[in-house]
């Protein structure tokens, strides 16, 4: 479960991928108080991902796309592809991520198949701070 639009309300950790710091409740657009009416745009706002087993750690979905290239980040399963695609994870650190498409739902109720990549972007997960360049 996407952790920016859970309870209790947590933030991005400080700073953020640009520097500056976030309140706790900034979302990209938004201000989560812990309420579902609160989320704008809930049919762009991932709720529930299926987690590549790789990267899998916890009950939480932690989006952070600054990860993305230098480390381990959490990401959408790349197992529901026609092709099998590899994730760097704590036991194998040199495995590459490659951008795959996996199942999500958002705060509406729908699901879509969604790219690893669009998954871990502001305008999905809810960060408030901006992706980074080139992402």
């Amino acid at each position: 479960m996407n952790f920016l639009v859970a309870n209790p309300v947590k933030g991005i950790a400080n700073p953020g991928n640009d520097g500056l710091t976030y309140d706790s409740k900034a979302r990209s657009g938004f201000t989560f108080n812990g309420k579902a009416s609160s989320i704008r745009r809930p049919s762009e706002i991932v709720l529930l991902v299926c987690e590549d087993e790789q990267t899998i750690d916890d009950g939480l979905f932690n989006p952070n796309p600054s990860q993305w290239a230098s480390g381990q980040c959490e990401m959408v399963a790349g197992r529901h592809s026609l092709k099998r695609t590899s994730a760097r994870n704590f036991s194998n650190t040199n495995a590459g991520n490659v951008d795959a498409r996996g199942n999500v739902s958002f705060c509406d109720g729908h699901g879509e198949f969604m790219s690893r990549k669009d998954a871990l972007r502001g305008k999905y997960s809810g960060r408030p701070d901006p992706d980074p360049n080139g992402f």
